[in-house]
């Protein structure tokens, strides 16, 4: 009988060389596509790369606390270094980030909610929006059947109101129960707005529903939006579904072009199968104007989260 013959069990050493291995495949690409990210501001695609910021944060610093634990120090080092340099280019959307003060002031509360366009239970979306009782709702995906539902159960409370069409079956809704003065649209962009009259103060609120961002039209949008967002009657409130990261240079461009800067904090809106994915609902106001209280809501129907915040009117 032949005997048999065991190959011997792989040293220690071994399965640290196959492990470290196995982590610098999923290591190199995550760190390219952070440092592509960054080239966000000359590349549309780059900038398609940087909404997944957060996304490569979290690889890499699973990636340094491996190569530490098996002793790759020289890899640690440049993974930590990769993750400090991920969390400092996100860093307005991370927790720590400081907030307004806005006390003494005229506080308006609004609302930013995409509806969905098959949203299946539009009655419970329009309870809860009426149940926090904003002042102002921006509202995008408002067409189909259902989500007219909500827009039309909100009308007692928040009786004016700005509509535009987008794209296809879209179309975007600003409600106010403030006074209007006047109100635009840009139709075919996702642009509505309404000036409204806040005890005496002129305020513009807008709801923006921004393409998806490279190799779609999300640049050439904004672009083609930018006289429009310059010309909005100041202090200016902008809010929407960006289909961008905060850091990103699509809310960038929007910022620069109306004269507004970003709210920060760490609101992950969109939700994928039910997980909290990515933070693409934002809130853009006049450097005179205030944030606080800024949160997201509970899931009402949509892959959106509705973003709740107070802004002091000065």
């Amino acid at each position: 009988m032949t005997p048999i013959t065991l190959s011997p069990i792989k040293s220690s050493d071994d399965f640290r060389k196959s492990f470290i291995a196995l982590v610098t495949l999923c290591f190199v690409p995550t760190l390219l596509m952070l440092l592509a990210g960054f080239l966000n501001r000359w590349w549309a695609l780059a900038d398609s790369f940087s909404h997944f910021r957060l996304h490569a944060v979290l690889g890499l610093g699973i990636a340094a606390l491996a190569y530490a634990i098996f002793r790759a120090r020289k890899l640690a080092l440049v993974a930590g270094a990769a993750t400090a340099l991920g969390l400092f280019g996100a860093a307005p959307a991370l927790p720590f980030w400081p907030q307004d003060d806005d006390a003494g002031q005229t506080k308006l509360k609004v609302m930013q909610f995409n509806t969905l366009l098959h949203n299946q239970t539009p009655d419970k979306s329009a309870a809860w929006i009426a149940g926090t009782a904003p002042d102002v709702v921006m509202l995008q995906e408002v067409t189909t059947a259902n989500t007219i539902k909500i827009q039309n159960a909100l009308a007692t409370t928040l009786p004016q109101y700005a509509t535009c069409a987008f794209k296809g079956p879209f179309s975007v809704t600003v409600m106010s129960r403030h006074p209007k003065i006047k109100q635009g649209c840009v139709d075919g962009q996702g642009l509505a707005w309404m000036q409204i009259d806040v005890g005496g103060k002129p305020v513009t609120v807008v709801s923006l529903h921004a393409h998806w961002p490279a190799p779609f039209g999300q640049w050439a949008q904004i672009n083609a939006l930018s006289d429009e967002l310059a010309k909005l009657p100041q202090p200016v409130i902008i809010a929407g579904d960006f289909n961008a990261a905060p850091w990103s240079e699509a809310v960038r461009r929007v910022a620069a072009a109306s004269g507004t800067e970003l709210v920060p904090g760490f609101r992950l809106t969109l939700r994928m199968a039910r997980v909290p994915f990515l933070p693409i609902d934002h809130f853009l106001i006049s450097p005179q104007l205030t944030a606080t209280n800024v949160h997201t809501g509970p899931p009402i129907g949509s892959d959106h989260l509705p973003v709740v915040a107070d802004i002091g009117l000065q």
